[in-house]
């Protein structure tokens, strides 16, 4: 018999899918978007897009223009930058604590330089925790 013990392992907050879209304007971006941030439209989505501990993802992408991966959640009051742990995108892994955090207008953002890896195509699993 297997048992689960309570604080063993991180909280999962989000474990989703997501169908990777793409769009250009000025650079590419490549995931999943739905606050039209590139000014092209909305692109990519999300099998759930509910955060347990409350809010939305409202965008996870990674832009080729400055080399950075994006992730947002639409939140009535700022969750702080340690509101997760960290986001796993495929095999690739980033801490909230590595990330530029900013908060606004209902949206919390992080941003990290580097990407995921995301190309725009196919499917990719998405953990928050």
């Amino acid at each position: 018999m297997t048992q689960m013990l309570m604080g063993a392992g991180p909280r999962i907050l989000l474990d989703a899918t997501m169908t990777e879209g793409t769009v250009f304007n000025f650079y590419n971006f490549y995931g999943y978007d739905s606050l039209d941030i590139s000014g092209a439209g909305n692109f990519g989505s999300m099998s759930s897009t509910s955060i347990l501990s409350g809010g939305t993802l409202s965008s996870l992408f990674d832009v080729d223009g400055p080399i950075e991966s994006v992730l947002k959640i639409t939140i009535g009051s700022d969750p702080g930058a340690s509101y997760f742990t960290s986001v796993t995108v495929g095999a690739v892994q980033k801490l909230s604590s590595a990330a530029t955090y900013s908060y606004g207008g209902g949206i919390a953002t992080w941003v990290w330089s580097g990407l995921f890896g995301l190309d725009g195509t196919g499917t990719s699993s998405v953990v928050i925790s």
